[in-house]
């Protein structure tokens, strides 16, 4: 678990740019949970991160929605993402996150490295019936297959080891 405390001076910055380059996937995939104290800029970060990569990206935020809400949400962040295949998203909506995480892992690139970024995670964990086993699944069969790094952030991602 990375934690970043702290994100106004420039340096520091792009100290955490550095670390987070670190992690990108190259290969199999790679998991990362970034927990930081909310209003902490983590967003701001992980969406400058993304930028510079210049690798095919998703960036969804959670937000404290109902489930159909939020997966909605994320059906439209994947049609606007950079991900090669995002046009699957167009040819079928998905009916669940089990499906969507599924049909993520299509859009995704198999020979350039990709990145996932899902800022907020504890609200899904707590608004999506059985989230935390979900994503596990998605990750183990089919998401750490591709050269993606996912990046899970939040303000309590000890959720996720429960």
């Amino acid at each position: 678990m990375v934690s970043f405390v702290g994100s106004d001076r420039s340096l520091i910055d792009m100290w955490r740019m550095a670390t987070l380059n670190a992690y990108l996937g190259r290969g199999q995939g790679r998991r990362v949970l970034i927990e930081g104290p909310q209003w902490v800029a983590v967003s701001h970060l992980m969406k400058a991160w993304v930028d510079q990569t210049a690798l095919p990206a998703l960036f969804f935020t959670a937000t404290d929605a109902s489930p159909e809400i939020e997966l909605a949400a994320f059906v439209k962040a994947v049609r606007s993402s950079t991900l090669p295949g995002r046009a699957l998203f167009d040819d079928a909506t998905p009916a669940s996150w089990s499906a969507a995480l599924r049909q993520l892992a299509g859009a995704l690139p198999d020979e350039r490295g990709s990145v996932i970024v899902i800022n907020e995670v504890p609200y899904l964990i707590e608004r999506v019936n059985e989230f935390r086993g979900i994503l596990q699944r998605a990750w183990d069969e089919e998401l750490s297959r591709k050269p993606v790094t996912l990046m899970l952030t939040g303000s309590d991602l000890s959720m996720l080891d429960s």
